[in-house]
């Protein structure tokens, strides 16, 4: 169970490093708002 959960955090991770890369590279849109 707690090599399941750490496999879920790390896709998490993965995840959110991955939207936080979509919003660096969105970034000059919010800014022009």
């Amino acid at each position: 169970m707690e090599v399941e959960q750490q496999t879920i955090m790390v896709k998490t991770d993965d995840f959110i490093e991955g939207v936080s890369v979509c919003i660096a590279n969105h970034k000059p849109v919010y800014q022009g708002k």
